[in-house]
């Protein structure tokens, strides 16, 4: 997958602008504050169709602009597309159009793929559970729109459930209406869990590979999936799920847990209450793992995402790295270069010129 082309017409602090770009290796480079992560949140913008720095889309408008636009030219397996996207000020809702045909957002994703790092993920081993859970998601989307429409799906059954319950709580409606949500919610939460399940240990086994190979050790890496349950959380093993049998775990706690559920006026398992556990030599790499282990394990996994979506599309994703150089050691940065080069059309924003060769 390669990009070909960006236009940008009043995108955060740029008037105008048009890039044209290499296969290979793309260096913004510049002082901080000039505009060089604003380039790759374009890309991913006109990729993913939300920015990965804020959910306020009027905030990449220009000041004092009434409109901003993002146009992006882009090959991928067999064809060239362009993706346009418009936002005005005055409009909640964006336009977005695929080769002059306008498409909804969630038909955006998996169009023009990509994978950002930035050094916000080095900390994904230690942060929330809901940055572990965007990563799982993200990559998945990308290649399956099943997936991205059963998100979408799922997240709006949840979000009717918990308003139901709330209703319950303060009027005193019959428990009964939570009937059609909850087993709705069993057949989306199943699915979500199975398909999570099923890339993470395919994610799991590259980042191991590559984890060995950058750290030059045998230690051994693992990515398990804890699903949270009315008693506590619960530890995955990907080979010993159905599709069923995730079903019917949730259609018996969804029931079980309605009183807290009612009392609280939130719905609290499923996906959106899950997370992922990385561990070395069967530790927890968050409490047991240096900073160094830490950040190879990172690297490892992003380079994982990459292998995983070249093997699941059959194309590489377009890689954005917004100033993560600076935050690896030498040997990591040759590491993750030796990895890109000839592979990978990547875009990398730097301050300083010599992080990277000639």
């Amino acid at each position: 997958m390669r990009v070909n082309k960006l236009i940008l017409n009043n995108f955060r602090n740029y008037e105008r602008g048009s890039w044209d770009f290499s296969a290979g290796l793309n260096i913004f480079y510049g002082n901080n504050g000039q505009g060089k992560t604003n380039l790759l949140e374009a890309l991913y913008f006109s990729a993913i169709g939300v920015s990965h720095r804020t959910f306020q889309d009027n905030d990449l408008i220009k000041k004092l602009a009434e409109e901003m636009s993002v146009t992006v030219n882009f090959n991928g397996v067999y064809t060239e597309k362009k993706i346009n996207i418009k936002k005005s000020a005055e409009r909640s809702k964006k336009e977005i159009l695929l080769d002059n045909n306008k498409i909804k957002p969630r038909e955006l994703i998996g169009e023009l793929k990509v994978t950002i790092f930035s050094p916000e993920d080095l900390q994904l081993v230690k942060n929330e559970p809901a940055q572990r859970r965007r990563f799982i998601d993200m990559e998945v989307s990308q290649i399956s729109s099943n997936y991205c429409f059963s998100l979408a799906r799922y997240n709006k059954i949840i979000q009717q459930r918990n308003k139901l319950l709330g209703e319950i709580r303060e009027s005193g409606l019959d428990k009964g209406l939570l009937d059609i949500w909850d087993k709705q919610f069993a057949r989306e939460a199943a699915y979500i869990v199975y398909t999570r399940l099923k890339a993470l240990e395919k994610i799991g086994i590259l980042s191991n590979e590559i984890y060995q190979g950058i750290a030059g050790k045998e230690e051994k890496v693992d990515s398990t999936y804890k699903r949270r349950e009315n008693q506590g959380d619960c530890f995955i093993d990907c080979t010993a799920q159905t599709i069923l049998s995730l079903e019917d775990f949730y259609q018996q706690n969804i029931i079980e847990r309605r009183p807290q559920d009612i009392a609280r006026g939130s719905t609290g398992i499923g996906p959106h209450r899950d997370d992922i556990l990385f561990s070395i030599s069967g530790q927890p790499l968050k409490n047991y793992g240096s900073q160094g282990q830490q950040r190879s394990f990172v690297l490892a996994l992003k380079l994982a995402e990459l292998q995983y979506i070249k093997d699941e599309a059959g194309e590489f994703p377009v890689l954005l790295l917004d100033d993560v150089m600076s935050e690896l050691d030498p040997a990591r940065r040759q590491n993750l270069l030796d990895f890109l080069r000839g592979r990978v059309q990547t875009f990398i924003t730097l301050t300083d010129r010599d992080m990277v060769d000639n």
